[in-house]
C-alpha cells in the first residue's frame, strides 16, 4: 500500500445578515462552474486562517473579519487533470464587510449571495 500526502487547503464561508436573514456568498469554480466556497492551497508563510482570508480577496474580492478558529473541515479528491490528490479543507467563517469589483479573478468567476 502506498502512502500519499493529503494536500492542506483553507476556505472561508463569507456571511452577512440581510433583512434578518443569513446570507452566504458562493463563487463559481474555474473548471466546472459549480457554486463553491472561496478556497485554495495554504500560501507559504501564512496560517490556514490567513490563507483563507487571502483566497477570499483573490477569488471573490471580499474582505471581512475572519474567525481565528475553523468551524470544521472536509475532504475531496482533486480532478485527475489537476493531479487527482486528496485535499483537506479547513473552513473559517468570515463576517463580510466589503466587496470590490476589481480583484485578481474578476471575470473568471461569478459571485452570488444565497
Amino acid at each position: 500500500m502506498t502512502a500519499f500526502k493529503i494536500v492542506p487547503q483553507s476556505a472561508v464561508i463569507p456571511y452577512r445578515y440581510e433583512g434578518g436573514e443569513l446570507r452566504i456568498l458562493l463563487i463559481t469554480s474555474l473548471g466546472t462552474k459549480r457554486w463553491v466556497l472561496p478556497k485554495g492551497h495554504i500560501e507559504r508563510g501564512l496560517t490556514p486562517r490567513e490563507s483563507a482570508e487571502f483566497e477570499a480577496f483573490e477569488e471573490a474580492g471580499l474582505s471581512g473579519d475572519v474567525e481565528e478558529l475553523s468551524i470544521g473541515a472536509y475532504t475531496y479528491m482533486k480532478n485527475k487533470k489537476k493531479g487527482g490528490r486528496q485535499c483537506r479543507v479547513e473552513v473559517f467563517p468570515m463576517n463580510f464587510k466589503h466587496m470590490v469589483d476589481d480583484y485578481p479573478e474578476a471575470g473568471l468567476r461569478k459571485r452570488k449571495w444565497m
